[in-house]
C-alpha cells in the first residue's frame, strides 16, 4: 500500500498524476468523503463512480466527454478508473485516477492494460515518471525535496554525517550555442551517466536538480571524504572525451560540498542546499573545474 504523511503530500502527488490522465481524485474509504478532485472531463459519471481500492485493478466506464471531444473526435468513450489504496497518516484512502481506455496505461507502461495490477504500475512505471528525470535518468527535483530531508533527519537521530554536492557543468550555455541544443542534451545525459558510475555507494544517489546541475547525496560521509568523493569525480569528467555522432566534445564541472554533523547546528533540506550552492558559486568564482 502506498503509505504518506500529510494530505498535502498526497494532493501533490495526485496534482502531478494529473498530467497523465483526465482526472485524479482522492476518497477517504471511512465516509466516502472526497478529500481532492482535478477532473478535465463533465465530472458527473466520474463522481458517480466507484471502484474497488482493495482490488488495485483497473475498473471501465463509459461517460459523455464534455469540452474535450477534440482530442478523439468523439462524444462518448470508454474510460479506465485506476485504483490504488493509501494510507494518509493513519486514513485509508483511494487514489483515483480517470484515464482514456487503453491509450495513456499502454503508452506509459508498456502493457496491454487489461486487468493491469495498479499499485505495481503506480509505485513502478509512473513513480518513475514523479521521480525520475525523463532526460538523464536520474532522480529529479521530486525526489530531492522527498528524500533529502529523511537523509537529514539521520544525522541528528542515527549520529551519522551527511555530505551533499552541487555540480554545475561549467560555461554550458556555449556548448549549446556552439553545438545546438540537442548535442547539450546529449552532454547532459553523458555527464549524468558519469556521475551515476562513479557514485558506488549503495546508499548514495545523484540527482538532477534542473538544467545543468546536480545534487549527490552522500549519507555516512564526512566532508574531508566528500572532497575527495568530488574532486575524483571533477577530474573524471575533465578526462573523458565525450564522442558525439561527428565530434568529440570536453567539458568540466565545478562543485560545492556541504556536510553537516549531528553536533552542528540543525539545517533544514533546503539550507543544506543553499549552502552547497554557495560554495558552488565560489568554485565558478575561483576559476571553475575546481571543488570548494
Amino acid at each position: 500500500m502506498l503509505k504518506l504523511d500529510h494530505l498535502e503530500e498526497a494532493v501533490a502527488k495526485a496534482a502531478f498524476l494529473k498530467e497523465f490522465c483526465f482526472g485524479v481524485r482522492i476518497i477517504r474509504l471511512e465516509d466516502g468523503v472526497e478529500l481532492y478532485s482535478s477532473i478535465s472531463l463533465s465530472g458527473e459519471d466520474f463522481s458517480q463512480h466507484r471502484v474497488n481500492p482493495e482490488a488495485g485493478k483497473t475498473s471501465r466506464f463509459s461517460g459523455s466527454q464534455s469540452g474535450r471531444s477534440c482530442l478523439f473526435g468523439k462524444n462518448h468513450e470508454t474510460y479506465e478508473v485506476t485504483s490504488v489504496p493509501v494510507l494518509i497518516g493513519d486514513q485509508r484512502c483511494s487514489l483515483e485516477m480517470i484515464q482514456p481506455h487503453r491509450r495513456v496505461i499502454s503508452a506509459i507502461s508498456g502493457e496491454p492494460g487489461d486487468m493491469l495490477d495498479t499499485e505495481r504500475y503506480l509505485s513502478g512505471k509512473i513513480g518513475n515518471l514523479i521521480l525520475r528525470d525523463s532526460l538523464t535518468g536520474l532522480f529529479n527535483r521530486h525526489y530531492i525535496d522527498e528524500y533529502l530531508p529523511a537523509a537529514l533527519g539521520a544525522v541528528y537521530d542515527q549520529g551519522q554525517p551527511l555530505s551533499v554536492i552541487f555540480a554545475d557543468i561549467d560555461q554550458f550555455k556555449q556548448v549549446n550555442d556552439n553545438h545546438g541544443h540537442l548535442t547539450g542534451d546529449l552532454v547532459l545525459q553523458h555527464v549524468a551517466q558519469l556521475l551515476q558510475k562513479k557514485i558506488r555507494r549503495t546508499d548514495s544517489w545523484v540527482a538532477r536538480f534542473g538544467g545543468d546541475e546536480f545534487v549527490i547525496c552522500l549519507p555516512g560521509v564526512d566532508h574531508a571524504m566528500a572532497q575527495r568523493i568530488a574532486n575524483r569525480l571533477r577530474l573524471a569528467i575533465m578526462s573523458e572525451c565525450f564522442q558525439l555522432e561527428d565530434e568529440a566534445i570536453r567539458v568540466t564541472c565545478s562543485f560545492g560540498v556541504q556536510s553537516v554533523e549531528k553536533n552542528d547546528l540543525q539545517l533544514s533540506a533546503l539550507m543544506l542546499l543553499h549552502r552547497a550552492d554557495e560554495k558552488l558559486y565560489q568554485a565558478k568564482q575561483a576559476g571553475r573545474n575546481t571543488v570548494m
